[in-house]
């Protein structure tokens, strides 16, 4: 007789897993087996995700209320203004040119060759018109005239018994004083695309 062993001799097996008829384990809490989400379904009474797709955060570049894609907002270009000059009193009997400078500085003042723009026009009656283009608003500018007779470049003075051109000369703001004008005085500042200074000269 063999110790231990079933009747017949042999050993009873131990029950082993079923093939493929086994029953698959009972749903977790989430619907799916052992708990997870059911058919990528988050489990009940999950927290929803966080806008913005995986991971949360907040929308994406380029999407409606977000930053552009590739940086932040987009600096506007600084406006341009137009500047027109009309200048009157002139007397063209008298020749030359007109010498209309433009200044954006008081170092530079009345001496055109450091202004900033300077047109040069022939008089052909008593009012003559400039055109400065392309100036950027915001800029604090002076306008100097001068009818230059002899065409020398430049504003020739008397200075007995005080300083007084002996050309006709004007600028902006049609400021006047006792000897040379003001810069302080004569400056003014682009507000608009379209600005307009008129100047009378004064022999």
């Amino acid at each position: 007789m063999g110790g231990g062993g079933a009747p017949g001799g042999g050993a009873r097996r131990a029950p082993g897993p079923r093939g493929a008829g086994a029953r698959p384990p009972p749903p977790g809490p989430g619907g799916g087996p052992g708990g997870g989400a059911r058919g990528g379904f988050p489990p009940r009474g999950a927290p929803p995700p966080a806008p913005g797709g995986p991971g949360g955060g907040g929308p994406p570049g380029g999407a409606p209320g977000g930053p552009p894609a590739g940086g932040g907002p987009r600096a506007q270009a600084p406006g341009i203004a137009t500047l027109t000059v009309t200048v009157t009193g002139v007397r063209a009997e008298q020749g030359g040119e007109l010498v209309v400078a433009l200044y954006d500085r008081a170092s530079a003042w009345l001496s055109p060759d450091s202004a900033r723009a300077v047109q040069r026009l022939v008089p052909a009656g008593d009012s003559a018109v400039a055109v400065f283009a392309g100036l950027p608003f915001d800029s604090s500018l002076a306008i100097a005239v001068i009818h230059d007779r002899n065409r020398n470049g430049r504003m020739d003075m008397r200075w007995f018994p005080f300083p007084k051109p002996k050309e006709g000369a004007g600028v902006s703001r049609n400021h006047q004083r006792m000897g040379k004008p003001r810069y302080a005085e004569a400056v003014f500042t682009l507000y608009n695309a379209e600005e307009a200074q008129r100047i009378a000269l004064r022999y």
